[in-house]
């Protein structure tokens, strides 16, 4: 038995507005029978049951608040439903809100206002992250594209091999910045995917006509990486890598990544099946030296050294 008032409209966008009038309340009656007076309204579920239903129906959050009630001795119960955020404007036109007395909306419907309002700025912070990932993805393929330009000018091919080495080196960055985006939570990612996914990046980066072998073995707990590891450790495996294209694989060859937990600690082993590490060819190369400075970074250990399959790397790191 509900009276919808003339003025209401029920449409499906952010100008709903329903009034009406319910003269059968199992609530108010409850009290009336009980011949008792309550000074606030007490259909709250009845304003919890019609907002459910019109939500379902209409397909927008909506909130319903009473603002008459029989059981406070009015005609009938009466009540406004409206978009949470429109509520109190709807609610204000028909009683004086300043002049009631601990007046406010129910609490379930507070936190469902509030809950919509978390959604919308969870959404504009994804929408942010994404901006800034599509803008350092740009940047540094800028960057990628100037150094490919100032390949294509007269220089010997020393130079040019240092300039593609230095294009892979941004390449990395990128690459570990797409893997970061592709999860959920954009800044880390399971280390068992990092390191597959990027190893296998890697190779295609330096693989030029040669075949080449990636064994690739992780065994590790399910601990997530974050950003601020990635990049570093990324770069590491980067210049073991390009070491092992420069100087082990003529024209193909075998590149190993096991990383191990050693405690709280792990170890990453990267090795190939070339003709070992000769001290005297790069032993103050750029490659290795950046290897330190980025192993200092993140308080990692690093050790190079022979192996019977060829030259091996060892970096320890931890997340303490």
């Amino acid at each position: 038995n509900v009276e919808i008032s003339p003025e209401s409209t029920p449409s499906t966008d952010e100008n709903f507005v329903l009034k009406f009038q319910h003269h059968n309340s199992f609530e108010a009656q409850s009290w009336i029978k009980a011949k008792k007076k309550s000074d606030i309204p007490v259909c709250t579920m009845n304003c919890g049951y019609s907002a459910g239903w019109c939500e379902e129906s209409f397909g927008i959050p909506l909130t319903t608040v009473e603002v008459s009630c029989e059981a406070q001795g009015a005609d009938a119960c009466t009540f406004i439903m409206a978009p949470p955020d429109k509520i109190e404007q709807y609610v204000n036109e028909v009683i004086d809100l300043s002049s009631v007395q601990n007046f406010e909306i129910p609490v379930f419907f507070k936190r469902k206002n509030i809950e919509e309002q978390l959604k919308e700025s969870l959404q504009q912070k994804e929408h942010l992250i994404q901006e800034i990932h599509h803008r350092v993805k740009n940047n540094l393929q800028v960057i990628i594209s100037l150094l490919r330009l100032q390949m294509g000018k007269p220089m010997n091919s020393e130079f040019k091999e240092e300039f593609m080495t230095g294009i892979n080196r941004v390449s990395t960055m990128a690459a570990v910045h797409e893997l970061m985006y592709q999860e959920k939570y954009f800044n880390s990612m399971s280390m068992r995917a990092y390191f597959t996914e990027l190893s296998k990046a890697l190779v295609q980066f330096y693989t030029i006509d040669k075949s080449i072998d990636l064994q690739i073995s992780i065994d590790t707990d399910e601990r997530e990486l974050n950003l601020e590891k990635s990049i570093p450790i990324g770069l590491i495996m980067n210049e073991i890598t390009c070491n092992s294209f420069k100087y082990a694989f003529k024209k193909g060859g075998v590149l190993y990544v096991d990383l191990i937990q050693d405690g709280d600690k792990y170890v990453l082993t990267m090795g190939d099946n070339g003709p070992g590490y000769d001290t005297k060819l790069d032993n103050e190369g750029l490659g290795l030296s950046l290897i330190d400075i980025l192993c200092d970074q993140m308080d990692a250990t690093k050790e190079v050294f022979n192996s019977e399959k060829g030259v091996e790397y060892k970096i320890s790191f931890s997340f303490t």
